[in-house]
C-alpha cells in the first residue's frame, strides 16, 4: 500500500492498536486525547497526524455532534 509509505512511526502503531482492537473493540472510536496518550504527542501534534490519517481515506469521522469527534478506521 503506497499510503503506508507515507506514515510514520507513531501513525503506524496507532492503526496497529486499532486493527488489534477490532471494529467495535475501541470504546467509542479513536479520539485526538487517545491518539495523543497512545503515540506520547501533545494534542495539536495528534491532531495533525489524524487529519493526515483522514487525507489518506485510512480513518473516518465517527457519525455524530458535539464537542468529542471520533474517528474509526475505514476497513474496506
Amino acid at each position: 500500500m503506497h499510503a503506508q509509505a507515507s506514515l510514520n512511526e507513531r501513525q503506524r502503531k496507532v492503526i496497529n492498536k486499532l486493527l488489534d482492537a477490532g471494529p467495535d473493540g475501541f470504546g467509542g472510536g479513536l479520539t485526538t486525547r487517545k491518539y495523543a496518550s497512545m503515540a506520547k504527542v501533545i494534542k495539536p501534534t495528534a491532531f495533525r497526524e489524524i487529519n493526515r490519517l483522514l487525507g489518506l481515506g485510512i480513518i473516518r469521522r465517527n457519525p455524530g455532534k458535539g464537542r468529542i469527534v471520533s474517528y474509526g478506521l475505514i476497513l474496506s
